[in-house]
C-alpha cells in the first residue's frame, strides 16, 4: 500500500478507504498513511485533495472503531490545524482506542489548543487514555518542537 501512497494516483483512494476497516492494524494503519500520502502528493489536485479530507472527516463518525482510529491518523497526517479540529471530537469518543489514538495524534500534530482536553483525560476511567494523555501533555507543555 505504501508504494500506492507514493504513487500518488487518485483512482487508489476508493481501494484504499475500504481497508481502513480491515481488522489487522497494520492493513488499515498503512492504507491511512498511503491515502495521506496521495493528498500530499505535489501532482494531486485540490480538489482531490478536499474530496480525501471530507471523506476522512466522514469517516471519523463511522460505527467501526478501527475506521474511526484509522481516520485519524489519516487525518493527522495531513498536518493542518483544520485536521487537528476534526480529529479533537474523537476525544469524547466512547471507546478508550479512539480516545488514545486522537490523543496521540493531537501530540504528533502538536496541537496546543487541545491541551485543555488532553489534561482532562489524564484522569480517564482507561488507564491507556490517562497514559497517552500524560505523554501528550507534557509533549504540548514543552518548550521543544
Amino acid at each position: 500500500m505504501f508504494g500506492l501512497g507514493l504513487k500518488g494516483d487518485p483512482r487508489a483512494i476508493d481501494p484504499l478507504i475500504e481497508r481502513l476497516d480491515h481488522p489487522d492494524p497494520l492493513v488499515w494503519y498503512s492504507a491511512a498513511s498511503a491515502v495521506a500520502s496521495i493528498a500530499k502528493h505535489k501532482l494531486t489536485s485540490e480538489q482531490t485533495r478536499k474530496e480525501i479530507f471530507s471523506r476522512l472527516c466522514i469517516l471519523l463518525g463511522h460505527t467501526d472503531l478501527s475506521v474511526r482510529k484509522s481516520a485519524a491518523m489519516a487525518l493527522g497526517y495531513n498536518r493542518s490545524e483544520q485536521a487537528a479540529q476534526e480529529v479533537l471530537r474523537l476525544l469524547d469518543d466512547p471507546h478508550e482506542s479512539v480516545r488514545s489514538t486522537a490523543i496521540f495524534v493531537m501530540g504528533f500534530l502538536r496541537y496546543k489548543p487541545a491541551l485543555e482536553a488532553i489534561k482532562r483525560l489524564t484522569r480517564d476511567r482507561s488507564k491507556k487514555v490517562r497514559k497517552e494523555a500524560r505523554i501528550v501533555v507534557a509533549q504540548l507543555e514543552s518548550e521543544f518542537p
